[in-house]
């Protein structure tokens, strides 16, 4: 089961526990042949002509967190025209609870715009949970994923 989100309201940029450390967001293109999910889902973002970038953000030279961009594909029929989701995402064991998942998600949304984005997080997932509403996120409905591939809603808030 998954707790479907929309981002809401802008967060504050001071979100990090430990502003004098060297942050870096870089945005590239995931290579194609990373894994199959990236295959797939390169394959239908380059076909629909949408986005597909993976953000990376770096303390100190060291990877810290990441995060997918794609736009709507045929998967997420609850998001609008236009619409981005923003997952899957990962923060590395040694850099959770500092700040960078939330405000990588932050730095994402200001450049989309926040009345674009849409997340998932499997609902027990509470760490990412606190991340996504730390950054602005709202949850609107629970679903899930269907026999088909596709995200569903079951129910809304």
């Amino acid at each position: 089961m998954y707790y479907y989100y929309k981002h809401q309201a802008y967060s504050a940029v001071s979100l990090l526990k430990y502003p004098e450390e060297h942050i870096r967001i870089e945005e590239r293109t995931p290579c194609m042949w990373k894994n199959k999910h990236t295959f797939l889902w390169r394959t239908f973002a380059g076909v629909m002509h949408l986005p597909y970038k993976e953000y990376t953000l770096w303390v100190n030279d060291i990877l810290a967190a990441k995060a997918e961009v794609t736009g709507k594909l045929p998967i997420f029929p609850f998001m609008s025209k236009g619409g981005i989701h923003i997952g899957p995402c990962v923060t590395m064991p040694e850099h959770r609870g500092k700040g960078y998942y939330p405000y990588l998600l932050d730095y994402i949304v200001h450049i989309y715009g926040p009345e674009n984005c849409y997340m998932m997080v499997e609902e027990d997932n509470t760490a990412s949970i606190r991340g996504v509403e730390k950054a602005g996120f709202v949850w609107y409905a629970t679903g899930k994923k269907n026999i088909t591939g596709r995200y569903v809603i079951l129910s809304e808030k």
